[in-house]
């Protein structure tokens, strides 16, 4: 996609962004209506059905079309692999935005991770009910995402990046201590939308590597953002020990810092002479 659409390439990740989001918001809802029907087992095989349909389609439709480090001797290909890798770790922008996306991954990680846990302790809602909050949270993620690379095309990654982190820091503790029901479920899709920021963190990403280390600069960007699997050790012993609330404390101050960390990135970075020409790009 960024190859691809190297001049609308927020346009193109935006919208690229939005799929997993609407299939994000319609799993919840399926998933809670066959756990009703069949159980938890069956809910859970059936998330595995696109998964099994989609990949075959991609490795039929899709080439591998990156530069094959075959040809090369081994010792070529080891030296090749560390300047890509140098390449990468000295790349400050990357850097930073790996860790954004990691902070703030982890976040949100406790945010949706205990979320029907907070829904039942606090207002013993339905299966069905927790199955239309996340709903909710990711359909506003699907609404959220093209407003997220206007605000980059617009104000640059540092700027794109604060507004809605501190905001969802924000409405990440409305969520634990909302009183009412209806302020839990306003609360859960303003933090939809206010928390996926992966199109200004890719695009960010592609507009600031050197064009021979793109993909492994998303890959970067993807191994830190995995890190989000401690966040639910840490807030479940939170949880245990100090009660729900506390735990989306946590996530609020991890967003938060994510946030601080994006102030490290410059106002507005011009976009660097090894960005993809249109003269470059391969079609699928």
């Amino acid at each position: 996609t960024a190859e691809r659409f190297a001049h609308r390439r927020s346009f193109a990740i935006s919208f690229h962004s939005m799929m997993g989001n609407l299939g994000a918001s319609i799993m919840p809802i399926v998933q809670a209506t066959v756990a009703m029907a069949a159980g938890w087992r069956t809910a859970v095989a059936i998330c595995t059905v696109p998964a099994a349909l989609l990949l075959p389609l991609v490795g039929l439709r899709f080439t591998n079309s990156a530069p094959s480090l075959h040809h090369l001797p081994m010792t070529g290909r080891q030296e090749r692999l560390r300047q890509i890798t140098a390449l990468v770790v000295s790349n400050r922008s990357v850097v930073i935005l790996a860790m954004v996306y990691a902070l703030t991954g982890m976040g949100t990680g406790v945010l949706t991770g205990f979320l029907a846990l907070l829904a039942v302790a606090k207002f013993n809602l339905s299966t069905a009910t927790i199955g239309i909050a996340l709903t909710t949270y990711y359909v506003a993620g699907v609404f959220a995402k093209p407003l997220m690379g206007y605000l980059y095309d617009r104000n640059g990654a540092r700027l794109a990046l604060l507004i809605p982190l501190l905001l969802c820091g924000a409405l990440t503790i409305c969520v634990a201590y909302s009183p009412w029901v209806w302020l839990f479920m306003l609360a859960i899709a303003l933090v939809g939308m206010a928390s996926p920021i992966s199109p200004i963190i890719l695009t960010a990403a592609a507009d600031h590597s050197d064009k021979e280390a793109l993909a492994s600069s998303v890959g970067l960007i993807y191994t830190c953002y995995g890190l989000s699997f401690l966040s639910p050790l840490i807030g479940g012993w939170l949880a245990e020990q100090y009660g729900l609330p506390v735990s989306y404390l946590f996530a609020a101050l991890l967003i938060w810092a994510g946030a601080g960390v994006a102030l490290l990135l410059s106002a507005k970075q011009t976009t660097p002479e090894s960005v993809y020409e249109p003269s470059t790009v391969r079609p699928y």
